[in-house]
Order: structure tokens, then sequence, then C-alpha cells
């Protein structure tokens, strides 16, 4: 499985990372979205190492492999509730 390295994303979703990294050193899960006959799954997790903001960009560090069906809320760009 490949490691996501950073992503382009928008404002709500840098906002959340930056949350992620700022104090509480959150795991971010990282969400293939459905292609083709492939249906939409978290594929792994991440810690955000950093963040730049004017280009709306994310550094990730730490993957770790995760393979789940996203919950019913997690739709679209947004963060879900996952056991750890």
């Amino acid at each position: 499985m490949e490691q996501l390295l950073f992503i382009t994303t928008n404002p709500k979703i840098l906002t959340q990372c930056q949350r992620a990294l700022d104090g509480s050193n959150q795991w971010v899960y990282v969400q293939r979205m459905a292609y083709g006959r492939h249906k939409s799954r978290v594929i792994g997790r991440v810690k955000v190492a950093r963040f730049d903001e004017e280009e709306l960009r994310v550094w990730f560090e730490n993957w770790e492999d995760y393979d789940a069906a996203p919950a019913p809320a997690f739709g679209g760009s947004t963060f879900a509730n996952f056991p750890e």
C-alpha cells in the first residue's frame, strides 16, 4: 500500500488538520473515494506533520495501513469517529 505524504485541500479540512496537530496529536483517517467498481474505503491513518495555510497543503507522517468502510456520517471530505 502506498503512503500518503501530503494533500492539497480546502480551508475546512486544513482547519481540522491544524486542530489534529495543535496540542491534541490526533490521528487523521484517509479515505479513498469510490472509483469505478471500487467502493469507498478508509485506507490509512496518519499524523499531521505540518501545514501551509497559503497553499492549503498538509503534510503527514507515521502512516498506518487501515481498512474499513467509512461511517455513514463520513460523507465527502469530513472527519469521522473511528475506534482506536
